[in-house]
């Protein structure tokens, strides 16, 4: 989000899911379609962020920053 400068919670949740890959892919294109039905499901970036963590568990922070 460094070099992003979202508008705001909702173009920040619209970032993450267009770049999400690997194995949470398939997680992010059900959470895509649930939010295209009812925007207002995440209307904020912590809430999203807190379900992603719930769903994929805590991040490897320092793994991330190695890759």
């Amino acid at each position: 989000m460094a070099y992003y400068k979202p508008k705001d919670d909702q173009d920040k949740i619209f970032f993450l899911l267009y770049n999400i890959e690997g194995k949470a892919e398939k997680w992010c294109n059900n959470i895509w379609k649930d939010w295209e039905k009812d925007p207002t499901k995440y209307p904020m970036y912590n809430a999203f962020i807190t379900q992603f963590k719930k769903d994929w568990g805590l991040i490897d922070e320092p793994g991330v920053a190695m890759h």
